[in-house]
């Protein structure tokens, strides 16, 4: 049987071969994503260029790929920029402002302005494929600056993080009464104080949003949207692990409202800043479609420095869930470590 030295040493390389791990496999796929968009900004700054003219410049609306964060099916506003351009006598269209993401929300206002109708602008071609174009040709420095500064950061944590977790669990073991307890209360403690964090940081971002300014709005779209997701359990049997997947129905309503905001028409889909309605029930995602049907007129609360941004509603709703979990593994914590046990 291992002494509890032995046992705290085994955790810390089982735990600090996770992490480099992780960290390897993460920056691994970062340095190759990055060396292929730095491939093919090589390959744009050879391609030769013509005059143009912009022909059409105005905001459009699309709805993205996948959700966001808040898993809300994202409305995003994008600038359409079209312009005409000549190769060899023959005239070509596109809208294809640079190889990299498309500009979007915030950055849009600043694209149409830099390309207002009639501008003449200089367009980059494909000579392989004319009909290929775009108008900015982005820095390879800045490629470069931003792979240096990714790679810091994980080598950063990867070195960083085995040596706190390893004081965190000596340090658990000096002060803790119950030793063998050790590697639970930090567990809790820290998903604990992090469930705290993430509810009061959440706190704070929805009464910044209460003081948005106001739009008048209206429900253009309404509609409960269904999806087939494929969820994975995982427990033991008998001392042999297990794990199934099955194909869950996920229902969640989608709603876009149009609005104007800085002189400039907005869509968007988020209704709240806190988690957004995902059920594997109608029911839930039924009474938000039902809450805002089409053509109503509601109150849009949008982001000053950024008129993209907005939201709904303002409630609190379930934003206190976080800070209730996080109590709740505080107080399993303090109980498992035998802290409220001692004698004052």
């Amino acid at each position: 049987m291992r002494s509890q030295p032995e046992e705290t040493n085994a955790t810390m390389m089982e735990v600090q071969s996770m992490i480099w791990m992780a960290a390897s496999v993460f920056g691994g796929l970062i340095v190759l994503a990055m060396l292929f968009k730095t491939l093919q900004e090589c390959i744009a700054r050879r391609w030769p260029s013509t005059p143009g003219r912009v022909l059409t410049s105005e905001q459009r609306w699309k709805e993205a790929e996948g959700t966001d964060r808040n898993g809300v099916a994202a409305v995003g506003n994008y600038p359409m920029v079209l312009y005409e351009y000549e190769v060899s006598g023959l005239k070509y269209r596109s809208h294809r402002l640079a190889l990299g993401l498309e500009a979007r929300n915030s950055e849009v206002a600043e694209v149409l302005a830099r390309y207002p109708v009639g501008a003449a602008v200089t367009v980059y071609y494909n000579p392989a494929r004319p009909d290929a174009a775009i108008l900015e040709r982005q820095s390879l420095r800045g490629f470069a600056q931003g792979l240096a500064g990714i790679l810091a950061i994980i080598a950063c944590a990867a070195f960083v993080a085995p040596i706190a977790i390893n004081h965190l669990i000596l340090f658990g073991e000096r002060v803790l009464p119950g030793a063998q307890n050790t590697h639970g209360v930090i567990v809790c403690g820290t998903l604990g104080l992090l469930s705290v964090l993430f509810g009061l940081f959440s706190l704070i971002q929805t009464l910044k949003e209460r003081r948005w300014p106001a739009a008048s709005g209206r429900i253009i779209s309404s509609r409960v949207d269904i999806s087939r997701e494929t969820i994975q359990l995982s427990g033991s049997f008998k001392g042999t692990s297990r794990t199934t997947r099955s194909l869950t129905t996920i229902y969640r309503p989608v709603v876009v409202y149009r609005y104007e905001a800085d002189g400039l028409p907005h869509e968007s889909s988020r209704i709240t800043a806190g988690v957004a309605v995902r059920a594997s029930t109608p029911q839930p995602a039924r009474t938000v479609v039902e809450r805002y049907p089409v053509g109503s007129a509601v109150t849009v609360r949008y982001n000053p420095k950024n008129a993209a941004e907005s939201i709904l509603e303002t409630s609190f709703g379930g934003l206190f869930t976080g800070l209730i979990l996080g109590a709740v593994l505080l107080f399993v914590a303090l109980a498992i470590s035998g802290f409220m046990h001692r004698p004052i």
